[in-house]
Formats: structure tokens, sequence, C-alpha cells
């Protein structure tokens, strides 16, 4: 039986003081789903990063629609990273308390910058092997967008995201491959094809030194 988070911490501290242990406690505290305030960095160690990135003004706002909205969209991420295993990290970032309406909007601004994402296609879950800076080359990557899906569509398709993530053998070589990246755009054009009749609010994007796929469902034809 795993000890409590107020156990955790007190074992903790006390492996610093003794000098002992740490790098077993510290893994345990950095298991996805991560809450990350600002100022910290996004751990590191794991295979891939998941980042929920919401730059978009309507989802941003101090009026109850807004905050249902994010309120929403941080449960769907919570149940996201608890089903990547240990090797995977689904990253939310937050001003200090981790509520799901004190979102750190500047930094997922500065990422969507990074990655060249539209602010009025977020919320984004942004995968990637390669580890997440704000600033400078944002390395391979898919990022998907969640804005006008339903609940249901959206955990659908995070679902379908969360399968392409377990079920890849994620060693360095195999996600640095044409292949690994060709299998990303076809899991999402499933997706799309899936979706039906909601198909025209998906949009996505791979970025990557092998394949390079932008699509918009609103320009699906009727």
């Amino acid at each position: 039986m795993l000890p409590s988070a107020g156990l955790r911490r007190i074992l903790l501290s006390a492996a610093v003081l003794l000098g002992v242990g740490t790098q077993h406690l510290q893994a345990e505290e950095t298991r996805s789903p991560l809450v990350v305030p600002s100022g910290e960095p996004i751990p590191k160690g794991f295979k891939t990063w998941s980042l929920f990135l919401v730059c978009n003004p309507a989802w941003l706002g101090e009026d109850a629609t807004s905050k249902t909205r994010m309120v929403t969209l941080h449960s769907a991420f919570i149940g996201f990273g608890r089903s990547l295993g240990t090797k995977n990290a689904a990253v939310w970032l937050t001003t200090a308390t981790g509520d799901p309406t004190d979102y750190d909007a500047d930094r997922a601004s500065d990422f969507c910058e990074t990655y060249g994402l539209k602010s009025n296609r977020s919320p984004y879950v942004v995968v990637s092997g390669d580890y997440p800076v704000a600033a400078g080359a944002p390395g391979d990557f898919a990022a998907i967008a969640l804005a006008g899906l339903d609940t249901d569509n959206m955990l659908m398709l995070l679902g379908q995201i969360s399968d392409r993530i377990r079920a890849a053998q994620l060693d360095r070589d195999q996600m640095g491959s044409d292949l690994y990246w060709r299998r990303w755009v076809q899991v999402l054009q499933d997706s799309v094809a899936a979706a039906r009749q909601v198909a025209k609010a998906i949009s996505f994007t791979v970025d990557t030194r092998f394949v390079k796929v932008e699509f918009d469902g609103k320009a699906l034809s009727e």
C-alpha cells in the first residue's frame, strides 16, 4: 500500500536529511497527471509529454461559461493523465493553487507561440517526445485542437490519443522515425472519421522532421 501524500513528504524530508533514497521518492512525486505551478520546471524523465494548452480568450474569462469550460477540461486532463501509465506525462499549467480556473495563461501563450498554434483553436493537447520548452525549437510534435467539441467527443478523442501513446513502443529510435509519426497522422485521421457529425470541429497539426500535416475540419465539404 502506497503511503499518503503527507507521509511521502515526511519521508522525502527525512531522506534529504539523511542523504539517501531521494531518487525513488522524487519519482513517486512526479507521476502523471502533472499540475505545474508558475515558475516551476516541467518534470523531466518521461518518454512523452502531453501539454494541455489554453490560449483562447473565450476560455480564459471571469464569466461562468469560461470557468465551467476550464473545470470540464481539467477533469478530462485528470482522466487522460491517469490513463497514460508511468512513462508518459500529461501537463497542466497553473498559477499557484492548482484550481482549474487558476490557469497559467501567460505560460500557455508562450508555448502556443513556440508551437505556432492559433489561439482561437485552443484548447490543444500537444504531444511530443521532446522535452517541452516555452521558447526555442519545438521539436517533433502533434497538436490536436479541442475547441468546438462537446464533452463526450472530447473524451472520445482523448481516449484515442491515450491509446496511441500507450500502444507505441516508446524508445527514442522509434519516436524519431517517419513510421512513428505517420501512424500518428493515421490515428488522427481515423479520429476525424469516427467523429462524424462533429468532424468539422476537429483540427490537428503534425509537425516533425519526417512528416508535416495540417488538417482543419472547417474545410470539409457539406
